[in-house]
């Protein structure tokens, strides 16, 4: 089976109100990095908890155009990012059985598998919840800051 996280890098832009700055910025950056991204989508998709490094981080600067109290920092971070793509093979656990499908979840992803694309109606009635089943991915669909794909 292929694992459902890949490495990715990206830039954001983390701001941070001067009042609260201390000696501990990386800390602090790091911190809220974590905040804002983990456990949640992004435009890119799903970013695991705890795999975020900060890679880089530039010289901060005050935007103009945003309140002057707040510093921006821009940090380049990698961490592991679950956007499967088609084709991909994978077992999961079935956890609920509706009439118009199936539901299977592996963290992040709950997957539904709908009875008209599967050609085995046998085999498709016999599965039962809490089976752990082997699936390929046809397509995904996520949101900006949803808990799953």
């Amino acid at each position: 089976m292929e694992s459902i996280y890949s490495e990715c890098i990206f830039k954001k832009c983390i701001i941070i109100n001067s009042n609260n700055l201390n000696k501990n910025i990386d800390e602090q950056l790091y911190k809220k990095l974590k905040d804002l991204c983990e456990n949640k989508c992004n435009n890119e998709g799903f970013i695991k908890t705890d795999s975020i490094e900060i890679l880089k981080r530039y010289n901060a600067f005050i935007k103009p155009n945003i309140d002057l109290s707040n510093v921006c920092f821009t940090i380049l971070f990698k961490c592991q990012i679950c956007n499967p793509k088609p084709n991909l093979t994978l077992e999961c656990k079935v956890i609920e059985i509706i009439k118009p499908g199936i539901i299977c979840e592996l963290f992040p992803l709950s997957i539904i598998l709908p009875e008209q694309l599967h050609f085995n109606k046998k085999l498709y009635n016999s599965i039962k919840i809490n089976d752990i089943i082997k699936i390929k991915i046809l397509n995904n669909k996520f949101h900006i800051n949803e808990l799953e794909i």
